[in-house]
């Protein structure tokens, strides 16, 4: 009898080393806060298969270099406030709960000509046709697994003439909201992808002008706007390497420069925030 207690004990013992050495290889970094508009990474070092949440929505994570990786957002709208993070692995949930915080967004005071404010019948319905058509695509293949697989950068070498998320007093008297990054370069200079991807729409937009969207896979997205040339065709998967157009001053555009943005799960974010979470660790630099 007393033998096989010895036994069990043993077992017991040898079971709650391996509960330990589990629980102790576990790593789970979760970031506190998040700004509007703005893109953070989640890591975890789990043997189990995890399952993550942000509020109701699932999050995609992937392997890289033994760590489960994913990515949450907030739209530049987003309330602002706690939101809750779940994590599953195995037996195990945890609950974290990130601050979404508010994003001061800086005023540019610009004239532009009447006529790019007082659009005709036709074209404002043309507009909101076009804004349906992309609507409808960025909510697609939220379920494709990530398709890059070298650090995001930047498109083209150029000065950032107009920040993300400023907002715009036009005339004294028209807001709209700057959704993207505006870097100003030579017209002709190449464009490239951020990172490799799935062209789903090249081709002109009333506002954007020559546009190129490229999905990264998991609901990423990032578009090119104003482009003078475009030279890809929807479907094609392009490299990183591979030029998408050229910089240009296609639809509302009062020079040559490229507007880039991005849109992860229908959340308008910076794309900066984009660089720093899955960017280079030497500078964000262009291909």
């Amino acid at each position: 009898m007393r033998g096989e207690r010895k036994k069990l004990i043993g077992i017991l013992f040898s079971i709650f080393i391996i509960v330990s050495q589990a629980c102790a290889n576990e790593e789970w970094i979760i970031p506190q806060e998040i700004f509007q508009g703005d893109l953070k990474t989640i890591s975890i070092r789990s043997t189990d298969l995890v399952l993550a949440y942000f509020e109701e929505e699932p999050v995609v994570l992937w392997k890289e270099n033994g760590k489960w990786r994913g990515i949450i957002g907030s739209d530049l709208f987003s309330p602002v406030g706690k939101k809750r993070l779940t994590l599953k692995s195995g037996m195990t949930e945890k609950i974290f709960l990130v601050e979404v915080k508010k994003r001061e967004l800086p005023i540019r005071y610009l004239t532009l000509p009447e006529k790019w404010l007082k659009l005709p019948k036709e074209v404002l319905e043309r507009i909101q046709m076009e804004k349906e058509r992309l609507r409808c695509l960025f909510g697609e293949k939220w379920e494709t697994p990530p398709l890059w697989k070298e650090p995001f950068r930047w498109p083209v070498k150029g000065r950032i003439s107009d920040g993300f998320g400023t907002k715009r007093l036009i005339n004294g008297q028209y807001v709209s909201y700057h959704l993207g990054i505006d870097l100003s370069a030579p017209k002709g200079e190449m464009v490239y992808p951020s990172n490799r991807g799935e062209v789903v729409f090249a081709g002109p937009l009333v506002l954007e002008g020559n546009t190129v969207i490229i999905h990264h896979g998991i609901g990423l997205y990032s578009l090119y706007c104003h482009l003078e040339e475009i030279r890809v065709r929807e479907g094609e998967f392009v490299k990183e390497d591979f030029p998408i157009g050229t910089i240009g001053s296609t639809g509302r555009a009062q020079g040559p420069h490229l507007h880039f943005s991005v849109i992860f799960r229908n959340k308008k974010v910076d794309p900066l925030s984009l660089l720093e979470a899955l960017g280079d660790e030497d500078g964000r630099k262009v291909f």
